[in-house]
């Protein structure tokens, strides 16, 4: 059977948006909202006044996004199959603007995300994020007939599921202070 993370038809699946403020790890469902992603480590669902926006860089220079690492988690549902075949995707087009990039990379462990708050994040390579699994990648490049195939599979009731997808938002000098356009992001799997 096939399902997908984002509709959780039984509450099997939910997808979790890790943090790591002060030392301390904080997990938060992530399904059904919106994640904005920002230059600090506090999970934002929408755009206010305390919103910590990406700076735009001075010319020639790029300003990045802290880190937003995701996760499948498998609900209190009681017995479950195993989750497995987990892939992750987008609809293949760059709907952010022109000077904003996404990358995307899987990893096999949380990282704390680094940076500096409020300004930008360190960019996410192998050398800062030291288990990631590949160099980051637009975004883009994983589409429904080609996607991220995430690497674990789960079962356990309230428990995580499969690696990590981590994203950052990268910004050059060009851009214009806005808004940008929503993007959405895919989790398959099966369960058998």
């Amino acid at each position: 059977m096939n399902r997908d993370g984002q509709v959780n038809q039984q509450d099997i699946s939910t997808i979790i948006d890790y943090l790591n403020t002060h030392a301390d790890i904080t997990k938060d469902i992530i399904t059904s909202v919106n994640t904005v992603a920002s230059s600090s480590d506090t999970h934002q669902q929408s755009i206010s006044s305390s919103h910590s926006p990406i700076k735009i860089p001075m010319a020639g220079a790029n300003s990045y996004s802290f880190w937003v690492s995701t996760r499948l988690r498998v609900g209190n549902v009681g017995a479950v199959g195993i989750i497995n075949n987990i892939r992750w995707y987008s609809d293949g087009s760059n709907n952010f603007g022109g000077g904003i990039i996404c990358k995307v990379a899987q990893s096999d462990a949380y990282i704390q995300v680094i940076g500096i708050d409020g300004v930008t994040g360190f960019e996410l390579n192998t050398s800062n994020h030291q288990r990631i699994t590949s160099p980051p990648v637009p975004f883009e490049t994983y589409t429904s007939s080609s996607p991220l195939n995430v690497s674990g599979s789960g079962g356990t009731p309230n428990s995580d599921c499969g690696n990590f997808v981590i994203y950052q938002i990268i910004i050059n000098s060009s851009v214009s202070a806005k808004y940008t356009n929503t993007e959405i992001f895919t989790w398959i799997y099966d369960e058998t």
